[in-house]
């Protein structure tokens, strides 16, 4: 895929956490136009977003996919696209319907912060070692952000599903831990009709974004009663 790119007359940023294949990848494309990140792209990805963000694309690596993409959604991340290979598990999670039972505090998240278009799918056979899983191609935009602070939008996100099986009642009893009082929370979701009897997978996106974008949220989570 470098070669490809770099054949097409692209610079080129490169994060690789081999130290092999960094050098291997410094080598052989010594005189063409790529930077080649060592280490973590957990960990180094922050610091090259402060030169601009560029057009990202990549097979993500299985085990830590989730975690970079929702690192992105809660920071903002504006790449201006993303295209990606994931584990189709992951695809699914992050493009769920309400209601689905791959509907969960992820997708929420992606899908407030990005636009998700699945493209296609890729056969373990295209691949060596061979997977075990199927993989998806998907394309993200960032939408405009509506939501200020992510990382607690997402806090909230998570408490909201803490328990599946439970009623949004139940999981929002647990406020507290953030911080936020537990009958102000469900006094502010009450107050955008939605019934605390309800499960979180019965919400949509759309309603999440307008309980945390009403102005008087902050005040009623802090409310007491």
């Amino acid at each position: 895929m470098t070669q490809l790119l770099l054949d097409k007359g692209l610079r080129i940023t490169a994060f690789e956490i081999d130290p092999a294949y960094c050098r291997i990848l410094s080598e052989r494309f010594a005189d063409r136009p790529l930077r080649v990140v060592a280490g973590d792209v957990l960990q180094t990805w922050k610091q090259e977003a402060e030169r601009g963000w560029m057009p990202i694309l990549g097979n993500l690596p299985y085990n830590i996919a989730a975690t970079l993409l929702g690192t992105w959604a809660e920071e903002g991340a504006r790449f201006p696209c993303g295209v990606f290979l994931v584990q189709k598990e992951l695809a699914d999670r992050m493009s769920a319907p309400t209601g689905s039972r791959d509907y969960s505090s992820f997708s929420v998240l992606c899908q407030s912060a990005y636009q998700i278009e699945v493209l296609f799918s890729v056969a373990p056979g295209n691949f060596y070692p061979r997977p075990e899983v199927m993989s998806v191609a998907l394309r993200v935009r960032p939408k405009p952000l509506s939501c200020t602070d992510l990382k607690a939008f997402g806090d909230f996100l998570r408490l909201c599903f803490h328990s599946r099986r439970q009623t949004l009642r139940n999981n929002l009893g647990r406020a507290g831990r953030l911080g936020w009082s537990p009958e102000g929370v469900i006094l502010h979701v009450q107050s955008w009709g939605i019934d605390p009897g309800l499960r979180a997978e019965d919400v949509s996106v759309s309603r999440y974004l307008e309980i945390w974008t009403d102005p008087k949220r902050e005040e009623r989570f802090r409310a007491q009663g």
